[in-house]
C-alpha cells in the first residue's frame, strides 16, 4: 500500500512538471534547433543542405564585420559606463541613504520605464532628428542606457556593501583611511564577485539596446551604429534564413565566449581573495 502509494505521488508530481517541460522544448529547444538546422542549408525553402557556406558567406560579408565590430564597440562602452556610475552611485546610496527602501525604489524606477517614452526626450536633448554624428549617437545611446540601467546595478553595488562587516571599516579608518580609500583599496575588492555579476547584467542588457538603437536612430542608421541585430533584420524581411540563422548561431556564440571570459575572471577573484 505504501508503495502504490509512493509511486502515486511520483506520477503526480511527474504530471505537474509536465507543462514546464512542454514549453521548455517547444519555447526554446525547437526553435535553437530549428535556427541551428537552417544555418547548414543552401535555401530554407529547397532544403537543400550546404554544409559551412553561410558560415563563411556571412563572416566574409563587409556588412556583417561592421554589425559584429560596432556592436562589440557599443557594448564595451555601454558596459563600462553603466558600470562606473552603478559603482559610484551604489557608493553614494550606501553611505548618504543607508539604503533606505525609498532611495532604493527611485534607483529602480528607471527599469519601471518604457524606452519608448523616453526616446523622445532624448531626441529634444541631442536636438537634432537624424543622429549623424557618431560622438553625437554614441553620447545619446549610451546616456539612455546608463539611464536605464545604472540604478539597478547601483541597487546591487549597495546589496554586496551591506554584507561587509563594519568592523573593516572601523579598522582602517582608526589606521587614518578616508571614506574614499576605504572604498576603492578595501571595499571594491570585496566586491569582486558582486561586481563580475553586474558586468554579466550589464553584458546581457547591452545585447538588447537594439529596441533603444531602433527607435533613436531609425532602421537605418549611421555605419557607427549599424549592429548586428540591424543585419539580421535586414536579412529576415528579405527571407534570407538560412544567412540570418547563421549570424544568429556565430553571433550567439561569441556571447558566450564572451560570458565565459567574464565568468572565469569572477572565480579567478574569488580564488584570490579566499
Amino acid at each position: 500500500m505504501k508503495r502504490y502509494h509512493v509511486q502515486n505521488e511520483r506520477m503526480r508530481l511527474s504530471m505537474a512538471g509536465l507543462p514546464a517541460v512542454l514549453g521548455f522544448l517547444c519555447l526554446y529547444i525547437v526553435p535553437v534547433g530549428m535556427t541551428i538546422w537552417y544555418s547548414f542549408l543552401e535555401n530554407s525553402f529547397t532544403m537543400i543542405f550546404a554544409g559551412v557556406d553561410n558560415y563563411l558567406y556571412i563572416w566574409a560579408n563587409e556588412y556583417f564585420q561592421l554589425a559584429v565590430r560596432n556592436t562589440i564597440c557599443l557594448t564595451v562602452t555601454l558596459v563600462a559606463s553603466a558600470a562606473m556610475v552603478s559603482v559610484i552611485i551604489g557608493y553614494l546610496h550606501h553611505r548618504y541613504t543607508k539604503s533606505n527602501g525609498a532611495g532604493t525604489l527611485f534607483l529602480l524606477l528607471p527599469l519601471l520605464i518604457p524606452s519608448g517614452a523616453v526616446v523622445s526626450i532624448w531626441k529634444t536633448v541631442f536636438s537634432t532628428s537624424s543622429f549623424s554624428g557618431t560622438m553625437q549617437s554614441y553620447a545619446a545611446i549610451t546616456s539612455l542606457f546608463v539611464w536605464k540601467y545604472a540604478g539597478f546595478g547601483a541597487v546591487l553595488i549597495d546589496t554586496g556593501l551591506q554584507r561587509i562587516p563594519n568592523e573593516i571599516s572601523e579598522a582602517a579608518e582608526i589606521d587614518g583611511a578616508g571614506a574614499k580609500k576605504i572604498y576603492t583599496r578595501i571595499h571594491l575588492p570585496i566586491l569582486g564577485k558582486d561586481l563580475g555579476l553586474l558586468i554579466l547584467f550589464l553584458l546581457m542588457f547591452a545585447f538588447r539596446i537594439y529596441k533603444e538603437s531602433y527607435l533613436l536612430f531609425g532602421e537605418y542608421p549611421c555605419d557607427a551604429m549599424y549592429l548586428v541585430q540591424h543585419y539580421m533584420n535586414n536579412h529576415f524581411l528579405k527571407m534570407n534564413f538560412q544567412n540570418v540563422s547563421a549570424g544568429t548561431i556565430s553571433f550567439a556564440f561569441l556571447m558566450f565566449f564572451i560570458y565565459g571570459i567574464v565568468y572565469w575572471l569572477m572565480q579567478e577573484n574569488r580564488r584570490n581573495t579566499l
